[in-house]
């Protein structure tokens, strides 16, 4: 019993091991979705608006959503929200979306049409 122990724990010990070490790799591989994209552009978009609790963004469909490559993305779309009188209206917005390694996005060029 003990010669059929020893083999099974060095196993055991080794595939924790490989399971250990493969989780950073796989972080490294993140793929990203569109709607990945269109929550973290819409999470930046409501920072500048005057009124971020009525805002209305667009469904997914009507986004366009352009990969640059695996972690930078740009997207094109709107939004429906009050301005400072309490008028609903759309604006169009952009901007470049970087998903970095260390769980963060980064939002540059972020671009909102005044109306």
């Amino acid at each position: 019993m003990k010669i059929i122990m020893k083999p099974l724990l060095v196993l055991t010990a080794f595939a924790l091991y490989s399971c250990a070490s493969n989780p950073q790799k796989e972080s490294e591989q993140q793929k990203y979705t569109d709607y990945n994209v269109k929550d973290a552009s819409e999470i930046f978009a409501k920072k500048k608006l005057k009124s971020p609790s009525t805002a209305q963004f667009a469904p997914i469909e009507k986004d366009n959503i352009i990969k640059i490559n695996d972690s930078t993305f740009k997207i094109q779309s709107y939004v429906d929200s009050e301005n400072g009188f309490g008028a609903m209206i759309r604006r169009k917005y952009k901007c470049e979306l970087i998903f970095n390694f260390n769980n963060t996005v980064t939002c540059t060029n972020l671009l909102i049409d005044r109306k």
